[in-house]
């Protein structure tokens, strides 16, 4: 059972696995999200990030946001699931 509890964590976590290499203003864009309570919103960005320079993510947060959005009837849910179909993921 998915909770809203685990958002934020899985987000920070992404964003930390990742930061380092985004650029600003993406980088701080991406922060004040997190900080906002837009997890939702700074997951869409890192991944459209990540795609858009061919960055693979952590399997570990492909598999777990892959769950976490597989079932979520909102318009950013299907965003998000699309760009999870997209985005390289390495173990």
């Amino acid at each position: 059972m998915k909770t809203m509890s685990v958002l934020p964590k899985l987000a920070e976590e992404l964003y930390a696995s990742v930061s380092e290499r985004i650029d600003e203003p993406l980088r701080t864009q991406l922060h004040e999200s997190l900080e906002c309570g837009e997890e939702g919103v700074a997951v869409l960005f890192t991944l459209q990030w990540a795609i858009e320079t061919h960055t693979s993510i952590d399997e570990h947060y492909w598999l777990e946001l892959n769950d976490y959005f597989a079932t979520g009837t909102t318009e950013l849910s299907q965003s998000i699931r699309e760009r999870i179909e997209k985005v390289a993921h390495a173990a």
